[in-house]
C-alpha cells in the first residue's frame, strides 16, 4: 500500500475507532461501576428493643460517666453529648436532635429531644421523658440510667414509623437538683404554647425486679395494695390522671409477660412527674418503685450489677407495644 492511501485510511479510521472505543468504555462503566465510588448508606429505620443496647447504654452512663449530678458541669456536658450523639444521624439516625438550653447554677444545661410526627392527628402529642442526671456520689444505673436507656431504645423503635399521633422523646437536664429543672422548663413551654399533650410518660427507674415473695414494700399513702413480689411495673399518677394510669397499666399487662399496677397517689415520688402535674398536663410515672424493692437507688450501690436486664428488656418491649397502641388508637 502506498503512503497516500495509508494516510487516507488512517484519517478515516481514527474517528471511527475513537467512537467504538468510547462506546465500549461506557458499556464497561455501567456493567462495572467504579469501586471507589461508595453507594449511599441505607436510611436508618426502626430497630426492635434489644437487651444488648439497654446494657450498653446503662453501662456507658453508670460505669464510664458514673456519678453525674447537675452541679457537675463536665459530667453534665458529657452526658448530654452522649445522648445527642446516640440519637443523631450517625447512630440511631434521627436527622434532627433538638437542644434547648436553659440557665442553671451560673451556666447552661440542655434538654434534648427527638420527634416522630403523627400523620393523622399530629397536633396530639405523646411525651416520653427521662431525666439524665444522677444523685451526688451515685453511679445512677437505675436512677436514672435505666430511664434514659429505655427512652433511647423506644426512640429507636419508633424511628421513621407511621403513627396517627405525634411521639416526642425528651431527655431532661437537672431532674434532681433545685429549680429550675429540665422538666419545669419543658412543662412551662408546652403550657405557654397550648400544646395538646395527651399524656406525659415519665420513665424513672425501670431496671430492678425480684421474684422473691415479700420483696416489695407498700407505696406510702396508697389505698391500693401492691403485690408483695417486686416483678411488675407501677404506673403512678395523681388523682386527676387515675383513669389514664389504669388504662396504661392494663394495656401494659396485655403486652408483656410482666404485669402493670396502677396507683393514684398525692406523692408520685418524682420531681419530674410533679413538674408536669403542676401545670395541668396529664402525667403518669412509669417505675419499678425503686427503693421500695431495694434501698440502693440514691447510694453508691446503685450500680449496673443491681439491674435485672432480662426483665428490664421485657419491660421496655411491653412499653413499646403499649405506646404503639396508644399512638394509633
Amino acid at each position: 500500500m502506498n503512503q497516500p492511501k495509508l494516510i487516507k485510511y488512517l484519517v478515516l479510521g481514527l474517528p471511527l475507532g475513537l467512537f467504538f472505543l468510547g462506546g465500549a468504555s461506557m458499556i464497561w462503566h455501567f456493567k462495572h461501576p467504579d469501586a471507589s465510588v461508595k453507594k449511599p448508606k441505607n436510611e436508618a429505620t426502626s430497630k426492635p428493643v434489644a437487651q444488648t443496647d439497654l446494657e450498653f447504654n446503662v453501662k456507658r452512663l453508670a460505669t464510664e460517666l458514673a456519678s453525674r449530678p447537675s452541679n457537675d458541669p463536665l459530667k453534665t456536658r458529657q452526658t448530654a453529648a452522649f445522648i445527642e450523639g446516640t440519637l443523631g444521624i450517625n447512630n440511631i439516625g434521627f436527622p434532627i436532635v433538638t437542644r434547648v438550653n436553659f440557665p442553671y447554677g451560673g451556666r447552661e444545661v440542655s434538654n434534648l429531644s427527638v420527634e416522630v410526627k403523627g400523620y393523622r392527628s399530629p397536633e396530639e402529642i405523646i411525651l416520653v421523658v427521662a431525666h439524665y442526671d444522677s444523685a451526688p456520689s451515685a453511679a445512677g444505673a437505675n436512677a436514672n440510667g435505666s430511664g434514659v436507656a429505655a427512652n433511647l431504645s423506644l426512640a429507636n423503635l419508633f424511628l421513621r414509623t407511621q403513627n396517627e399521633r405525634t411521639l416526642q422523646f425528651h431527655f431532661l437536664a437537672n431532674g434532681l437538683g433545685p429549680a429550675p429543672t429540665g422538666a419545669e422548663v419543658l412543662a412551662k413551654k408546652l403550657q405557654a404554647l397550648g400544646s395538646n399533650v395527651l399524656v406525659t410518660l415519665v420513665l424513672d427507674q425501670l431496671g430492678k425486679y425480684n421474684a422473691t415473695p415479700q420483696s416489695q414494700q407498700p407505696w406510702p399513702g396508697s389505698p391500693v395494695a401492691l403485690p408483695n413480689t417486686g416483678n411488675f411495673l407501677a404506673w403512678v399518677g395523681p388523682a386527676a390522671n387515675k383513669s389514664l394510669a389504669e388504662k396504661f397499666a392494663q394495656s401494659f399487662t396485655g403486652n408483656s409477660t410482666l404485669s402493670g399496677v396502677a396507683l393514684s397517689v398525692a406523692d408520685m415520688g418524682s420531681p419530674t412527674a410533679l413538674a408536669f402535674a403542676q401545670v395541668g398536663l396529664p402525667v403518669v410515672r412509669v417505675t419499678d418503685t425503686g427503693d421500695l424493692r431495694k434501698a440502693t437507688t440514691f447510694a453508691e450501690a446503685d450500680a449496673v450489677g443491681e439491674l435485672d436486664f432480662a426483665s428490664f428488656s421485657e419491660a421496655v418491649r411491653g412499653l413499646g407495644r403499649t405506646l404503639q397502641g396508644f399512638a394509633n388508637e
